[in-house]
Formats: C-alpha cells, structure tokens, sequence
C-alpha cells in the first residue's frame, strides 16, 4: 500500500520462513482484498520472493468475504475454531460454503476444554 520494496513488508526468520505483517489493524480489510493492487502484489510475492507455501491469516470465514475473495490464490482452507466461541453449526456452515470451491486441508480447535475434566 505504499512505495516501499516488498521485502521490507516482512520479517525475515532464517532461511525459511518470512512473515509478512500489518502495521496496523485495518478498517476494511475487505476492500483491500478487492482492489486491482491486492491481486498485483500477491502476484509479486510469489514471483519475486518465490515462496514455497504461503499462508494467508485471514478473517473468519463466516464474518466476512475475505476468504471467498482470495479463492482464486488459495490452494485449500485450514479452519480454525474458538472453543469457546464455535458451535458445530458454525463448522457445517463453514463447510456448505467451501464445498466444491475449495478443499479443508484440516481443523484446528483452539481454546478447547476437555468436558471429562471440567466436571
């Protein structure tokens, strides 16, 4: 979003592993995602840094487009869940509105309880 190079928007950890972070928690980041300069600078990541895997560390998928906007770069979805936030209506959900468009690759329950232990 600015006339940097795009190596100075990630930090670099070793050989393998670079994350490309926010400086900022955006407004809209939907429209970000839509905008003609999204596509060219995720195009210039792959291209100019030839990244062997990159994740994309996007908003829930039930709150918003972005997952959907990004389909065309995604190679598959890793949902993540909030134990204590996440019903398993919100999973089947989340499932219905990937099927046929792009695969689970898993799912990840963070902040889950053991119910066995709580009682």
């Amino acid at each position: 979003m600015d006339d940097q190079p795009l190596e100075s928007h990630f930090l670099r950890f070793g050989s393998g592993l670079a994350l490309g972070l926010n400086g900022r928690a955006e407004q809209d980041p939907s429209a970000i995602l839509h905008a003609r300069s999204c596509d060219l600078s995720l195009e210039a990541i792959s291209v100019q840094l030839e990244p062997g895997l990159i994740i994309h560390d996007l908003p829930p998928l039930l709150e918003g487009d972005e997952v959907l906007t990004l389909q065309p770069q995604l190679d598959a979805v890793l949902l993540v869940a909030d134990g204590t936030r996440t019903s398993p209506a919100d999973l089947n959900a989340c499932v219905r509105l990937l099927e046929g468009q792009l695969p689970i690759l898993a799912a990840i329950l963070n902040r889950g309880e053991d119910a066995a232990r709580t009682r």
